[in-house]
């Protein structure tokens, strides 16, 4: 009899049977079937047992995993890079990762696996990628900004550290290359002045997603919401009998704390015109969609819309910034640094404004915080140097 098994952290089956040795006594025996697939181990499984209804003799059990090219240790596995995405997304620890994360790491990976077989067509397997040829990729992607060489670096460290041990490779090749030096543009936020124009004018502009940015603005500007809490907001996170919204920010889902505000009747009103009795699904189904496979669509349009205002959004990149043309100065996150600032500068306290933005610390929070007031209450206090 021969059946399949499974072992912890290899992806392979092993198939699993009894012989007898020399002296008759029984052996059990676990050999790596060569092979993910289980319909293929089955067939070498059947093989097994239709060997073992003759004569148990090892010779012809070892012609069987031979011919199909398998090894008795998961060491001798070879895997090849083309499925690389495949072996990743079988691993049970990716499944708190949310889609437009996959989403992005599935765009590096391919783009690494296509320069492999532009630049190195030589190598077929995982493990014949090396530090020189992580590095050598990273070269290659050197007009990109700093931010999005790291990025590319954070998926491609992630992914292989997912299946080093279940696929047996050595090492991480990622972990020797290094990380882009950046200077932090901190993002500017926006005045009410701004934030008012930008409010009309989206009242005005032809949209690909009517009504959307009305509420989009008026929903950042009163609750500090990020974008894609915005984007991906779902009707069960709308408590229209209480007035409130209650929502689980994207960025720290893991950690599972929600979040209440109570609604304001620049974006609820039009919100409950949207309404039809939904117990849940998206806001806006397009926007979710798009913002988890092509987010630049909706960033493009809230540029022509800050345009529309006379906002000014880029700049042009300085010498010796690692970037592509343009800096982004202002966006939409702008809205959520313009919340925080308003707010403390309203008078609300630091702790309140950090709970309703979701920030895990005060630091967080003050790093929001573009408020001039500080200074000049200190400097109020301060005794002139004339007489």
């Amino acid at each position: 009899m021969a059946w399949l098994k499974q072992k912890k952290n290899h992806l392979n089956w092993y198939i699993v049977y009894y012989v007898r040795d020399a002296e008759g006594r029984r052996q059990r025996i676990e050999r790596n079937s060569g092979t993910t697939d289980k319909n293929t181990a089955m067939g070498l499984a059947s093989e097994v047992h239709e060997v073992q209804q003759g004569h148990e003799r090892q010779d012809k059990l070892r012609t069987i995993f031979d011919k199909a090219g398998a090894n008795t240790e998961t060491i001798g596995t070879r895997y090849s890079i083309g499925d690389l995405w495949k072996y990743y997304t079988q691993q049970p620890t990716i499944r708190s990762i949310t889609d437009r994360t996959l989403n992005s790491k599935k765009t590096h990976i391919t783009r690494f696996i296509d320069w492999l077989r532009s630049n190195q067509p030589e190598m077929k397997y995982l493990d014949d990628i090396t530090e020189r040829t992580a590095a050598s990729f990273m070269e290659s992607i050197g007009k990109k900004s700093g931010v999005t060489r790291n990025n590319y670096l954070s998926s491609l460290h992630s992914i292989f550290a997912t299946v080093r041990i279940p696929l047996g490779l050595k090492m991480n090749v990622w972990e020797a290359v290094p990380r882009a030096e950046i200077r932090s543009i901190r993002k500017q936020e926006f005045s009410i002045e701004q934030i008012r124009e930008i409010f009309k004018h989206s009242k005005k502009y032809k949209s690909r997603y009517p009504g959307f940015w009305q509420i989009a603005i008026s929903l950042a500007y009163h609750t500090g919401m990020r974008l894609g809490d915005v984007c991906t907001l779902s009707w069960d996170e709308l408590d229209f009998d209480n007035s409130m919204i209650r929502y689980v920010p994207n960025k720290g889902r893991k950690k599972g704390r929600d979040i209440s505000y109570p609604f304001d009747s620049s974006w609820s009103a039009p919100l409950r015109k949207l309404w039809d009795g939904q117990k849940a699904g998206p806001v806006w189904i397009q926007v979710d969609w798009e913002y988890n496979s092509r987010q630049r669509f909706i960033t493009e349009e809230f540029e022509d819309i800050c345009k529309l205002a006379g906002i000014k959004t880029t700049r042009k990149k300085q010498p010796g910034e690692i970037r592509e043309k343009v800096v982004k100065l202002i966006g939409f996150h702008s809205l959520r640094h313009s919340h925080v600032t308003m707010a403390l500068d309203g008078g609300a306290a630091l702790s309140d404004v950090q709970k309703t933005v979701g920030h895990g610390s005060p630091v967080m929070t003050e790093h929001y915080n573009h408020s001039l007031a500080a200074g000049k209450r200190v400097a109020e206090k301060l005794p002139g140097l004339k007489k």
